[in-house]
């Protein structure tokens, strides 16, 4: 039976006064009752008394049962039970009206909400009973509309000071934090020019929420200065486009500072012990050949040098004489000495293996003034570094060899460190076959790879190109003496300033950009220190 005169209570509470639900907007209340509620009066009661139904994707469908009873004396009549608002949120009436509610009666209404649009959506779920003076019982409904929402960090992108001609890499990251799916249409540099581009084009992609792809930008500039461009992401974000500026900075290079220490000693002697027999013949005119490029350094260099080549024969001599600067044919007198024919065998004491094919004990003879009838006597000079360079293709035969000791080789680098005048002064190097692949019995390195390891020398590879490591020998023959390897290459010769013991020194030296080097036209004083400070290019920062 309906019944007039019906007053209203959410939640319990009389609908007597205005009453704003938090979160809601302030227009979704409850329209007031225009006199005090009797005691015999029936109530309306909706659970809940609001709802919020968070923030949906338009692709999720969510729904929330409401409660219509009455919790007063007589019959509540219903008339009518409606929606309000977005259209985000629809209606399905479990019970229909008109109906009347007494004692136990429940009523139920389902409303699902489904986003139709983004952000926040408002709507009431609308109570009309037949009580003139609360007429109308208000729910809010609340619920959010997901978006796409585009984020990009680092927002702006700073892609740092770089030398001339280092590219360098920058990295955004593109992220979705909104609950729809975020269609990147676009990702472009724009108003960079040649200087700061996109390594890749980036084709559309599509981020779930919480998603990220990582977009690369390149500052390859030229020319020096400062370098800007914008990156611009265009997207389904409701925001629009989001545009990052880029900067970045070409300054002219990276510096280096070079220190070195003039050592007290002075000048350098070289020693080549080459093997002269008949399965040598290719290596040894590889190594005529490619003496021009040591040759080259060692008069780069301007300095104290001798170079001797001892080839084993009997008596135990140089072949051609001692090798020194101002010698208008002493590239042509090494190149005769090195390829000069074996004319005899001079046997070990043991009687193994003649002295070409046993370095270690031949030039520990050679240093033994009874022995090299004062040869290596007068080839030796006092407190200079001595570098010997041992080239064969077959492992050392010294005595000793057959004894089964491994480290019979420590009886013939004992004697020429004595020879040297100190252990510090020597340095073995091996041009040996490492791989043990080209040479003849007995094959191997053994015996000169032990004694370049001892020394700190360097083992090259007879059986290949061993041309750039006879420049690296080169180098340490020459270091620390008139002539200083730079650490760095490609490097701008203009910019090049050198100090000696702090003083600035703009003349006196010159650089050499074949073999990047600077070499000083008169000795720098023993124990002095060297400072090169240039510009370089190429070896750029990580």
């Amino acid at each position: 039976m309906i019944r007039r005169g019906a007053v209203a209570r959410v939640g319990g509470v009389v609908a007597g006064a205005l009453l704003v639900v938090a979160g809601c907007t302030p227009d979704v209340v409850l329209v007031p009752t225009k006199a005090p509620v009797a005691d015999n009066d029936p109530i309306l009661q909706v659970t809940p008394p609001a709802y919020q139904f968070g923030e949906r994707a338009s692709a999720e469908v969510v729904s929330q049962v409401f409660e219509v009873t009455n919790i007063g004396a007589s019959t509540l009549d219903v008339d009518e039970v409606l929606l309000a608002g977005d259209a985000s949120f629809t209606l399905q009436l479990l019970d229909t009206p008109p109906f009347g509610l007494v004692g136990s009666d429940v009523a139920r209404v389902q409303v699902t909400f489904q986003p139709q649009a983004t952000g926040l959506l408002d709507a009431a779920l609308v109570v009309i009973s037949d009580n003139a003076d609360a007429r109308e019982v208000r729910i809010p409904l609340q619920g959010i509309g997901a978006r796409p929402e585009l984020v990009v960090t680092p927002d702006p992108l700073d892609l740092g000071t770089r030398p001339i001609d280092c590219p360098t890499i920058g990295v955004v990251t593109v992220r979705n934090d909104g609950g729809e799916p975020l269609d990147v249409r676009a990702v472009t540099v724009v108003d960079g020019g040649d200087e700061i581009t996109q390594p890749v084009p980036i084709a559309p992609f599509t981020l779930t929420r919480s998603q990220t792809r990582s977009v690369s930008v390149v500052l390859e500039a030229l020319t020096l200065g400062s370098h800007t461009a914008s990156l611009v992401v265009d997207s389904n974000d409701p925001g629009g486009v989001v545009t990052v500026p880029i900067t970045g900075e070409v300054v002219p290079g990276a510096q280096a500072t070079d220190r070195f220490e003039v050592p007290e000693e002075r000048g350098v002697d070289i020693l080549f012990a080459v093997d002269r027999s008949g399965s040598m013949s290719d290596q040894l005119q590889t190594l005529a050949d490619e003496f021009g490029r040591f040759a080259d350094l060692l008069a780069a260099a301007n300095t104290d040098w001798r170079v001797g080549v001892y080839g084993g024969e009997d008596p135990i001599c140089l072949q051609g004489g001692i090798i020194e600067p101002g010698q208008a044919d002493w590239a042509a007198r090494f190149t005769a000495a090195a390829l000069a024919p074996l004319s005899s065998f001079a046997l070990t004491a043991s009687g193994n293996a003649a002295l070409t094919e046993a370095h270690l004990e031949g030039v520990a003879r050679f240093g033994q003034a009874d022995l090299s009838g004062q040869c290596g006597t007068v080839f030796r000079r006092d407190l200079v570094p001595l570098h010997v360079v041992m080239i064969s293709d077959e492992r050392d035969q010294s005595t000793g060899f057959l004894s089964g000791r491994t480290d019979y080789w420590q009886d013939w680098v004992s004697p020429i460190e004595t020879y040297a005048g100190d252990p510090a002064l020597l340095t073995i190097h091996a041009i040996v076959d490492l791989q043990s692949q080209c040479g003849e019995a007995p094959l191997g390195p053994a015996g000169y790879v032990e004694a370049a390891q001892a020394t700190g020398g360097r083992e090259l590879d007879v059986c290949g190109t061993f041309a750039d490591g006879l420049e690296d020998i080169a180098n340490d023959v020459l270091a620390g003496l008139m002539v200083f390897e730079l650490s760095h290459t490609d490097l701008d010769p203009s910019s090049i300033t050198v100090t000696v013991d702090g003083v600035p020194t703009p003349s006196g030296w010159s650089y050499n950009a074949d073999h990047n080097l600077v070499v000083f036209d008169e000795a720098v004083p023993a124990g002095g220190v060297v400072e090169v400070t240039y510009t370089f290019f190429h070896d750029c920062p990580a």
